[in-house]
């Protein structure tokens, strides 16, 4: 996948920029804060995955909602059981009241019978009545106790636990809690003989027409209601609990199937980036992430088509001037510019002839394994393939790419085919094939690189004089033989790398002046080993690459 100039340093740019004013920001805070982040920052992983983020956020909504709910339940729970215990203690002291009344009413002596032994007798009646009624109201459940005092707060009848107890909170001074009015009484008695106790009392007057003969007191254990308001609170916690765990589970769960797409579009994503195009993801959903994946495979697709487009435009140029020309489509051309670079040229020798003897099918199947060969040699000493013209070939050396030892590395290249060549013709030979004879002409000078054409058509290439005299020097070189010019041969260095062989003060077409040749015979050591390694690298793929068409076929 190539990147145009813009979006490199567009996404150079966005990269450099990701984590300054973060860093600004923190730098800014207090030494303080900073030393927590830090710590925070080490304790923290650095991926936390939403499902746990949608669990952990669940949870603390069902907790503040909880919370709520029991801050509102509660007291209205406590609120309404003691408006019940208050209700219920004051109906049950009201009908003992009302008991007693009725009794003293029947104990009473008539004008009839006056008899005093009778009057006696109905009084003890009243006395044991009463005891027996304190007994039964105090065996109630919830009922610590009932007492029952007289007009002038003597005890007439007591049953169980009172606030006037001996020793109890109100025992000496009980007699201002009996007026006329209902009385309700909460206390505490921490040291009574039943242990620490939380009672609410009751105490009526008892009424008889109209005048108070009596109080009735009746006490409850306040601890049940205590108790019940602490069930509830166990209740409400546990129940709170509860919903949080099951609350987490659920959306974690929910949470995993919700972002399973997501992890479907990572890894869909990390494919991309491997240059696997060809990547779609399932598209089976009917909402908003089943359209995100959707636009993703559309995404893909795109990628894929511009991918196939710049692999078949890189057949048709060389690669590298591809990458160039793609990494300048905002401009209408890429500017020209004066290099210094090395050019070679290649030609097939007898090629007219070989054509018209062949069939075109053979001829085709020459010219390609031709153009194989020097295509996958020039790639070893950064050579671009710049054009193919019937049965030569121009390759150029420090253009587009910058390249210190291009004077070499094309004098190299020119070698490694020869070198390739001569062991491909014996494999030709040997399958009873004629041998594809060449000369190869290399110049190194100035000349002019960019695109050149029309607005119609327009190709990019390199011009000059430069140019043309090494075309002219494949023109007059030798069969199976490479020839440079004396000022090629002289350059810094070369001589150390190279042997070459003095041939000829030539005139070449096009140069005033003759030029003085030289043959390449072959690298010194230690470069003449990579040569062979390079060659032979070569010859072995190509094999292979005729194997395949073979089992193709």
């Amino acid at each position: 996948m190539l990147l145009t100039n813009n979006e490199s340093k567009t996404f150079e740019k966005t990269k450099g920029q990701q984590k300054g004013p973060l860093q600004e920001d923190i730098k800014s805070l207090p030494k303080s804060v900073q030393l927590l982040l830090r710590l925070f920052g080490k304790i923290l992983p650095s991926h936390i995955p939403v499902a746990i983020k949608l669990a952990i956020s669940i949870g603390i909504m069902l907790t503040i909602v909880m919370t709520l709910f029991a801050a509102v339940i509660i007291p209205n729970m406590t609120k309404e059981m003691s408006n019940q215990i208050t209700q219920s203690g004051s109906a049950q002291v009201l009908s003992l009241s009302k008991l007693v009344s009725e009794l003293m009413i029947r104990a009473q002596p008539t004008e009839t019978n006056p008899d005093s032994k009778t009057d006696s007798l109905e009084k003890q009646n009243l006395m044991l009545t009463l005891k027996v009624m304190t007994a039964q109201m105090a065996t109630n459940p919830g009922i610590l106790g009932a007492v029952i005092y007289s007009a002038d707060h003597k005890l007439l009848s007591s049953e169980g636990i009172s606030p006037f107890n001996s020793n109890a909170p109100y025992a000496k001074n009980y007699i201002k809690f009996l007026d006329n009015n209902l009385r309700i009484l909460e206390w505490h008695w921490k040291k009574s003989p039943h242990g620490d106790l939380s009672a609410i009392t009751f105490i009526s007057p008892i009424k008889l027409q109209n005048t108070i003969v009596g109080h009735a007191l009746v006490t409850f254990n306040h601890s049940m209601l205590d108790r019940a308001i602490f069930n509830i609170v166990q209740f409400i916690i546990i129940a709170t609990l509860f919903m949080i765990l099951l609350g987490i589970v659920l959306s974690y769960i929910l949470g995993r199937r919700l972002t399973r797409p997501l992890y479907n579009l990572i890894e869909a994503s990390r494919e991309i980036g491997l240059g696997n195009y060809s990547y779609r993801l399932p598209e089976r959903r009917n909402d908003e992430i089943g359209y995100l994946m959707s636009s993703f495979n559309q995404m893909a697709y795109g990628l894929y088509q511009k991918e196939q487009v710049e692999v078949a435009f890189s057949r048709h140029v060389s690669p590298t001037i591809a990458k160039e020309i793609i990494a300048n489509m905002d401009e209408h051309s890429i500017s020209t510019r004066s290099v210094h670079a090395s050019v070679l040229f290649v030609d097939i020798v007898g090629y007219t002839a070989m054509s018209e003897a062949l069939p075109p099918e053979s001829v085709a199947q020459m010219l390609n394994e031709f153009y194989t060969g020097i295509c996958k040699i020039s790639k070893p000493y950064k050579g671009t393939i710049d054009k193919f013209m019937g049965d030569c070939a121009m390759v150029v050396f420090g253009i587009p790419e910058d390249d210190e030892n291009h004077v070499f590395n094309s004098i190299a290249c020119a070698l490694c085919f020869q070198m390739l060549m001569n062991q491909q013709n014996k494999i030709r030979v040997h399958k009873g094939k004629p041998p594809i004879h060449f000369r190869i002409g290399v110049n190194t000078g100035d000349m002019i690189a960019g695109n050149m054409g029309s607005s119609d058509r327009i190709q990019y290439t390199v011009v000059g004089d430069s140019v043309n005299l090494a075309s002219r020097l494949c023109a007059v070189a030798p069969t199976d033989s490479i020839i440079i010019t004396d000022d090629t041969y002289n350059l810094a260095g070369l001589r150390n790398k190279i042997n070459a062989l003095n041939h000829e003060r030539m005139r070449i077409r096009g140069i005033s002046n003759p030029v003085n040749t030289y043959l390449v015979q072959d690298l010194q050591d230690p470069f003449h080993t990579t040569l062979v390694q390079n060659a032979a690298q070569v010859l072995h793929e190509m094999e292979a690459l005729a194997k395949e068409k073979i089992e193709e076929k």
